[in-house]
């Protein structure tokens, strides 16, 4: 029986070190923002489930600090109401940014590039302490059985408000679920049209 743990043992720390040199490194573009791209989801708005969601970018504009964004638009259709919610996307090197307004520097840091999975990013926006962190990468198995591999599971959470987005590279948001004090968020991808 000892001769089989030496080399049990040494098969066990090859795995392991394959398994994490597997784990990749993330620094290429979550978002694609070309004016016109819109993503159509199925949605879940604070327990009412017959519900849709659509983002799209629907122009530029110029940041006061001096950067070019793009403003998204994010709209979920209810059986009583119509909300809507505008950011305006930066994205670079550095990492993914939404900001809710032109003239401040408060924003969403939704990610920090390069990252890989188990990295986190501490950020404030409106006045509350966030953490961004990668939890996993996983299959997400959307409406119409559409499969999205590599997805990357982002968390963020602060005292008041907890949220997870799948990311996937070159396709954007697959899917979100958000909490608060006071609603509820769920969505997930039915369809998208990327613009060239």
């Amino acid at each position: 029986m000892k001769r089989y743990t030496l080399p049990l043992l040494a098969l066990t720390v090859l795995f392991l070190v394959t398994c994490q040199q597997d784990v990749p490194t993330f620094s290429g573009s979550l978002f694609p923002a070309n004016v016109g791209n819109i993503w159509n989801y199925y949605a879940i708005v604070n327990g009412d489930e017959n519900c849709t969601a659509t983002l799209e970018v629907v122009g530029t504009a110029k940041h006061s600090l001096g950067f070019q964004t793009k403003n998204v638009k994010l709209t979920y259709h209810t059986s009583t109401l119509d909300a809507i919610y505008n950011w305006y996307s930066y994205e670079d090197v550095t990492g993914l940014y939404w900001y809710k307004s032109l003239d401040s520097e408060d924003c969403l840091v939704l990610a920090k590039y390069p990252f890989a999975v188990g990295d986190s990013w501490d950020f404030t926006y409106e006045g509350d302490s966030y953490t961004g962190y990668v939890d996993s990468i996983v299959t997400i198995i959307a409406l119409g059985e559409t499969s999205y591999e590599h997805c990357y599971k982002i968390y963020y959470n602060s005292t008041n408000t907890n949220f997870f987005i799948w990311w996937k590279e070159g396709i954007g948001q697959i899917g979100q679920d958000y909490s608060d004090e006071t609603h509820s968020y769920y969505r997930i991808l039915q369809s998208y049209t990327l613009v060239p």
